[in-house]
């Protein structure tokens, strides 16, 4: 599918990001993107995120390419476009929430 429109700059777009701690690094994780950064500290961290997220959009956007992963991604477009620019606003899956079940691990 050819994608004739591309996303612009003015769209915002709410998101859940996850943050772990994995050792002395905390991870910022997105999984409506599957996108992640790191960082030494919690805002270390955001502002990982934040510039990976703006690279990785760039870099689709330049590619012609953002629509195609935003579909793969699970994203819909909403029935209003955006009122700012007249493009499409994008809405990420809906986050539900986290359960903590327990799993046998094979031995």
């Amino acid at each position: 599918m050819a994608n004739t429109h591309r996303m612009k700059p003015e769209n915002l777009v709410r998101l859940t990001v996850q943050f772990l701690q994995e050792g002395d690094t905390i991870v910022a994780y997105c999984p409506s993107l599957d996108l992640s950064a790191q960082g030494a500290s919690l805002e270390d961290a955001k502002k990982a995120f934040q510039e990976t997220f703006e690279l990785f959009i760039e870099e689709l956007n330049k590619a012609g390419k953002l629509e195609d992963v935003l579909e793969e991604c699970g994203w819909r477009k909403a029935e209003m476009p955006n009122t700012k620019n007249g493009s499409p606003r994008w809405m990420p899956p809906r986050y539900i929430g986290n359960l903590e079940e327990e799993f046998s691990i094979p031995v």
